[in-house]
């Protein structure tokens, strides 16, 4: 290999560990070789062309970012990202959208002061729209109210716990256990 004058700088350590990422002998082969992510020719031949479209490093809180996860690293797809960023760039990223925008979870957990498990919880085992899933309609006592339906009726937790005579907790308990709501709402055991 040429001379490339690039040895030691952030910008030739970031393209080294891009190169060794999409190597088949890496351990983490399934995440970049396996999947098809290879470096271009281009840049595998000529370190400064990777630098020369990329940039310099904007800070050490920089690392390269692939725009469109599913392709390699080419021309139009790198960036210089933040790791905040990059984590909403991910593949396994559930985004939602609601109100007439586009998030992942995290960042409407964030923006609408309620906790990604509620909002999973609500998606996944409750089966509610998105929209009413990011409800931040809250008790008195500032916790979302959780409402379930069983024979056509509609009550919170709470209401349902009185009815039945157990605690709101072994509701809970019993909603991370199975969605039916039979079995949620059975009669506290003798």
């Amino acid at each position: 290999m040429r001379k490339h004058g690039l040895t030691g700088t952030a910008e030739f350590n970031a393209y080294r560990a891009m190169v060794r990422r999409c190597s088949p002998q890496q351990p983490g082969a399934r995440h970049y070789a396996e999947r098809g992510i290879t470096v271009c020719q281009e840049w595998l031949d000529d370190p400064r062309a990777f630098v020369e479209h990329i940039g310099p490093r904007p800070s050490a809180k920089h690392s390269v970012d692939r725009i469109d996860n599913n392709r390699g690293y080419e021309p139009g797809n790198v960036r210089w990202a933040t790791e905040c960023t990059q984590k909403r760039n991910r593949s396994n990223n559930r985004w939602l959208e609601a109100f007439g925008r586009r998030m992942v979870i995290t960042d409407w957990a964030r923006e609408l002061g309620l906790d990604q498990h509620l909002i999973r919880y609500r998606l996944e085992k409750r089966g509610l729209p998105v929209e009413q899933a990011l409800s931040t309609e809250r008790q008195a006592a500032g916790r979302p109210k959780v409402m379930l339906s069983h024979n056509g009726e509609t009550l919170c937790l709470t209401a349902w716990a009185k009815r039945i005579g157990v605690t709101p907790a072994a509701l809970v308990r019993r909603m991370k256990i199975t969605d039916s709501p039979e079995e949620i709402l059975r009669a506290k055991a003798a």
